[in-house]
């Protein structure tokens, strides 16, 4: 079997999606050849010991999507030479994910689309209805998969805005148990320089959806630091609130390299992820539950059923500074166990690529899928 992953990013700065297709890949690798197939490569690209084929043209400014009219021609000429058993797109929205569904199509190829996407609004059926007609080319696109993964029941109820294919799964997004993993929380944070007697940690980018100026009003006056990793538009914003309110106990790190984000994780006392909507998943949580930290997450989107509703982690409401206080006090407190087993049989890349390449098997045995 030859599967050929397409992604319109593929770098450590381009967020959860890059970093999902990278292991991936990895680990579908035991199984099957493959290939990536993304935008030309810029600086900082994922170093992999796979074939990355590269399409040439110009990206937009926002979403660094590829609008250059020549990625066409560049699959045609990909896809004539090429026999893959699969071609497994990422991102309902990504344009060379849609061009490539059409283009296995056209080539008489199976097309997979994995949605990493939910709304930003938990109730607003009536909005995404009418923006799906509004752009015929993404369900168009999308009818054409053979089959498609969502990472959460949420983001596959967002998907079905769009198009509603009989092949469509749950499978979450998985975590690399072995990069991963406990580390003595005293030693990691020798590693990593921090001298702090308690830690609450973030890690992700600074954006509005992700709720950060609520956790930074939460840890005023809390006898712990905030670290928080990360970069994005907000970041002024929320270094200037921090100081506003004098919550003096917060510290910016801004991006972490892949390679200290495991020792970071296994150095806090609890991770928060304060998203107030618009989360399919939430990786990080996963990756620091995988790292035995505890965790504290919001109930919006994919969170509630990523922590098992309250059996990997404890819950608040979005926006709810107040709940939000009590609870990193209360886990600060009596720090909850991690039920680290029960994450690597649930989220491990071992389990969840495993899970992937049956579901190519159903697709190409034609075989009805159970989700």
């Amino acid at each position: 079997m030859k599967i050929a992953i397409v992604s319109e990013w593929f770098a450590p700065h381009a967020g959860g999606v890059a970093t999902h297709v990278r292991d991936l890949a990895k680990y579908l690798s035991r199984f099957c050849e493959v290939e990536i197939i993304t935008n030309k490569r810029e600086r900082n690209h994922f170093e992999v010991p796979l074939k990355i084929r590269e399409i040439p043209g110009i990206k937009e400014p926002f979403f660094r999507q590829n609008v250059s009219p020549l990625a066409s021609k560049k699959f045609d000429e990909i896809f004539s030479t090429e026999d893959y058993s699969i071609v497994h797109s990422h991102h309902i929205f990504a344009r060379i994910s849609l061009l490539a569904l059409r283009k296995a199509r056209r080539w008489g190829m199976k097309g997979v689309i994995t949605n990493h996407t939910v709304t930003f609004w938990d109730d607003a059926e009536l909005l995404w209805s009418a923006f799906s007609r509004g752009y015929p080319v993404v369900s168009k696109s999308l009818e054409m998969a053979d089959g498609m993964i969502s990472v959460s029941s949420s983001a596959k109820n967002f998907a079905e805005y769009f198009a509603r294919i009989d092949r469509h799964v749950v499978i979450p997004n998985g975590v690399d148990t072995e990069r991963f993993r406990p580390v003595d929380k005293y030693l990691a944070r020798e590693k990593m320089g921090l001298e702090y007697d308690k830690i609450v940690l973030y890690v992700g980018r600074l954006a509005p959806k992700k709720g950060v100026h609520t956790l930074i009003k939460a840890m005023k006056g809390i006898d712990a630091h905030l670290l928080i990793a990360g970069e994005g538009p907000m970041e002024k914003f929320l270094k200037s609130y921090a100081r506003s309110i004098k919550a003096n106990n917060i510290r910016f790190l801004g991006y972490v390299s892949d390679d200290k984000l495991p020792l970071l994780y296994s150095a806090a006392d609890l991770f928060v992820l304060p998203s107030i909507g618009g989360e399919s998943f939430g990786m990080v949580l996963i990756e620091a539950l995988a790292s035995g930290t505890p965790v504290i997450g919001t109930e919006v989107g994919g969170i509630p059923e990523v922590l098992m509703h309250g059996r990997l982690g404890k819950m608040v409401p979005p926006g709810d500074w107040k709940k939000l206080k009590e609870s990193i006090k209360s886990a600060l407190k009596k720090p909850p166990e991690v039920d680290r087993g029960l994450v690597e049989s649930r989220y491990s890349w071992r389990s969840v690529s495993r899970a992937v390449f049956e579901f190519y098997n159903d697709i190409l045995s034609n075989q009805p899928v159970e989700n």
